[in-house]
């Protein structure tokens, strides 16, 4: 049996504009543009592939893409799923366009523990 060859990626993370903006701790905001050309790429990989989305499944896929690029681009460590913002304009995917959100992610702030080692305990 042929070892499967992993598929590069469809397109170039880096292309993926990510902005933060403010938002009220510990939640971060980020505006995300993901380019129409990105779009088409990936469109034609799961065309490619044999699992065409289009509509909804398809925003949610690029959505994804965003957020996980966000997670690992900022370091932050979610622990609640994001929430997508309400936009003027539905968030919808229109050919030839980038497509175009902003979502608030939180980042689980790091605790800070006291050094155990100097305290004592008395068992009764």
């Amino acid at each position: 049996m042929e070892p499967k060859v992993p598929t590069p990626p469809a397109i170039d993370l880096d292309e993926l504009v990510i902005t933060t903006g403010e938002a009220e701790l510990p939640d971060l905001r980020f505006d995300f543009t993901f380019p129409a050309h990105c779009v088409q790429q990936i469109v034609g990989r799961l065309e490619e592939e044999k699992q065409p989305l289009e509509g909804r499944p398809l925003r949610d896929l690029l959505a994804q893409i965003c957020f996980e690029e966000a997670v690992g681009r900022f370091e932050i460590a979610p622990l609640w799923r994001p929430m997508i913002l309400p936009h003027p304009e539905p968030m919808e995917l229109k050919s030839g366009e980038d497509f175009c959100f902003s979502a608030l992610l939180d980042n689980c702030p790091e605790i800070e523990w006291p050094d155990f080692t100097q305290m004592e305990f008395d068992r009764p």
